[in-house]
């Protein structure tokens, strides 16, 4: 009887957490969806005022800090984009394109023509950074699925030239 009630305990134990974390995937992947509805839904010229007041209202949501990165690239305001990226990432490390953006918008913070020099500084980035597979994570396809909407390979992977040619597209 010892035996069965300790075995019972065992199970339980080592499924919780399983489930446990099969919730929190479940809450994420909800909250990215809202972050792309309201991204998909935003025109361009608010999605600046939209998203910095989403990052006000919900501080922790990573998709909402990389929306707001976006828009503020294409709003211009690259040094405001780089710590909204970088907080972006901090908040999901599988966000590997928000680092990427963060060491690139820092690169170019400087620069008079952002248009210009913000390809090059992105795919320098990308080869210090090891050429990371943008978009292979589930969580990162979401949010760039709805920038590059039909960018993705078989993979879910996202060439690198055309997520240069999403982040600079909508530069006013």
């Amino acid at each position: 009887m010892k035996l069965l009630i300790t075995a019972i305990l065992l199970c339980v134990g080592a499924i919780a957490p399983a489930l446990a974390r099969g919730r929190r995937q479940r809450a994420r992947i909800r909250i990215v969806d809202q972050a792309v509805a309201a991204w998909s839904g935003t025109p361009p010229e608010r999605r600046v005022q939209v998203f910095g007041e989403r990052v006000r209202q919900a501080p922790d949501s990573c998709a909402d800090l990389y929306f707001w990165g976006a828009a503020l690239v294409h709003d211009r305001r690259i040094s405001d984009a780089a710590r909204a990226f970088g907080a972006a990432y901090h908040r999901d490390c599988d966000l590997e394109s928000a680092a990427l953006m963060t060491f690139a918008c820092l690169k170019a913070g400087a620069s008079s023509d952002v248009r210009e020099s913000l390809p090059t500084l992105i795919e320098r980035t990308w080869d210090e950074m090891r050429r990371p597979r943008l978009g292979r994570r589930p969580i990162e396809r979401r949010v760039l699925g709805v920038l590059l909407p039909s960018a993705t390979t078989e993979t879910g992977e996202i060439e690198l030239r055309h997520f240069i040619a999403a982040m600079i597209s909508g530069i006013r």
